[in-house]
Parts: structure tokens; sequence; C-alpha cells
């Protein structure tokens, strides 16, 4: 009877330090995710903000700078980046400035923070959140279960 509370003893030990551990990564990739995402918000608050067309361009810079830091920028919103940039790099008016901020917002903020179309290391981060948060939950799961067991045992 002693082997096998032992052993229980030690899975239990073995999956409670699992489900720890996971439930730290989960944290670390969430708050990562969660630092991107305060960022797109940041610039598309400058690109609210902006009263000229320098302004706008130096947010759609700043933008692509960001993404960088990132990985691979997603082909469409590259695409769109360039677009929006023609625009303003051209005759730009105070029409053109608001069809701009409308576009940023609805073609390049709205998929980055919704997180529909991410740089290549944001896409890592998702995998890696969405992997180690139920893993977590389970061996949290089956370690409090074998303690359960242990502590049955030992009444």
């Amino acid at each position: 009877m002693g082997q096998e509370v032992a052993v229980f003893a030690v899975l239990s030990i073995l999956f409670l330090g699992l489900g720890v551990y996971g439930l730290q990564k989960d944290d670390y990739y969430s708050s990562e995710i969660s630092k991107y995402r305060n960022g797109i918000d940041d610039l598309n608050s400058r690109m609210v903000a902006a009263k000229t067309c320098s302004e706008a361009l130096k947010v759609i810079e700043d933008t692509e700078k960001y993404l960088s830091k990132y990985g691979n920028v997603p082909q469409g919103i590259a695409l769109e980046l360039d677009r929006l940039k023609a625009v303003l790099e051209g005759d730009c008016s105070n029409k053109d400035l608001a069809t701009v901020k409308l576009e940023y917002y609805k073609n390049v903020f709205k998929p980055l923070y919704n997180l529909n179309e991410v740089p290549s290391r944001v896409s890592y981060l998702l995998r890696e959140d969405h992997k180690w948060y139920p893993l977590s939950g389970i061996s949290l799961a089956l370690g409090v279960a074998f303690l359960l067991i242990v502590i049955v045992a030992l009444v």
C-alpha cells in the first residue's frame, strides 16, 4: 500500500508542477499579446488625433516599424499601409486625411487589434497561449485528483 501511495504522491507533485508551469507560460504569452494590442491601440489613437497629412504619414511609418518588431508584416496590411502612404504623400487634402483615417481604422487597426491578421511573432504567441491554457488546466486537475487519492489512502 505504501508504494502505491508514494507513486500517486509523485504523480500529484508532477502534475501540479506542470500545471503551475503551464499557468506561468500562459500568463507570459497573454501579457505579450496584451502589450502588442496596447501598442496597436496607441497607434490608432495617434492616427485619430492626427491633424495633418504629415502627422498621419508619421503614424503609418511608425506602424510599419512597430509591426516589424513582431516579425513579418502580414501582406494585406503591408499593401494597405503602402496605399495609404501613397495617398498621404500625394496632394493631400483634409478630405483625403479623413478618408485615410477611416481606412486605417477599418483595414489596418481592426484586423491587427482583433488578431485576424498578425505578424509572425504574434501568431506564434497566440499558438503557444492556446496550447498552454488547456494543458495547465488538465494538469492541475490531474494533480489535485492524485493528491486526493493520496489523502484518502493515508486517512
